[in-house]
C-alpha cells in the first residue's frame, strides 16, 4: 500500500510538471505493459516505471554502480529543457570510479562535448576526455575505441603526456566539477 501511495504522489508531480525523472531515458529498462506506475513522457518516446527509478535511486545512492550509471543517463544524454549534464557527470562519476565501462564512455563524451559558450559549468577538455575514452576501453567497452582513436589523433604530444600522467594516478583523478 505505501509503494502506491508513493506511485501516486510521483504520478501527480509528474504531470502537475514538478518533477520529470523521466529524461534521456531511452531503452535502459525493460519496457513492460501494464502496471500503475508505468510513467510516459510528453511524447511517448520514453518509458520508465516509477518503481524502476525508485529502486535505482535507493541503489545507487547505496553505491550500486550500475544504477549509478542509470541515474546519470537520466539526467544527460537529451535536448529538453530540463536536462541536467552537472548532475549526470557525477553519477557518472560515481559509476565510472568503480569500473562501470558505460559511465567511462559517457564521461568522455560529456568532456568531448563540451561547449564554454553555451553556458555549460563544464569545459571542454580533450585530455580527459581521452582518458575516460581509454579506461572505458581498458574495461571492455569496445564502442569507446573509436572515440578514443579519433581523440588521440587530435591530441598534440603536450597534451598525451598529460594523459598519460593522469592514468598513472587512476582511479584518483578529476572526474566531478567541483
Amino acid at each position: 500500500m505505501k509503494n502506491k501511495s508513493i506511485i501516486s504522489l510521483i504520478i501527480v508531480l509528474l504531470l502537475s510538471g514538478c518533477l520529470d525523472f523521466t529524461l534521456g531515458v531511452k531503452n535502459h529498462i525493460e519496457k513492460k505493459t501494464g502496471g500503475m506506475d508505468t510513467l510516459v513522457t510528453t511524447t511517448g518516446d520514453n518509458i520508465i516505471k516509477a518503481s524502476e527509478l525508485s529502486r535505482w535511486t535507493y541503489a545507487a545512492n547505496g553505491g550500486d554502480a550500475e544504477a549509478q550509471y542509470h541515474m546519470g543517463k537520466a539526467f544527460c544524454c537529451g535536448k529538453r529543457p530540463y536536462y541536467n549534464t552537472y548532475d549526470a557527470l557525477k553519477w557518472f562519476c560515481k559509476a565510472a570510479k568503480q569500473g562501470q565501462r558505460d559511465a567511462m564512455l559517457e564521461i568522455g563524451k560529456i568532456y568531448d562535448n563540451a561547449q564554454k559558450d553555451d553556458g555549460s559549468m563544464i569545459p571542454r577538455d580533450n585530455v580527459l576526455a581521452y582518458v575516460y575514452f581509454k579506461k572505458a576501453v581498458e574495461h571492455g567497452n569496445e564502442k569507446a575505441l573509436s572515440f578514443q582513436e579519433a581523440k588521440a589523433a587530435r591530441l598534440n604530444s603536450m597534451q598525451k603526456q598529460k594523459a598519460q600522467n593522469i592514468l598513472e594516478q587512476w582511479p584518483e583523478i578529476q572526474c566531478e566539477i567541483h
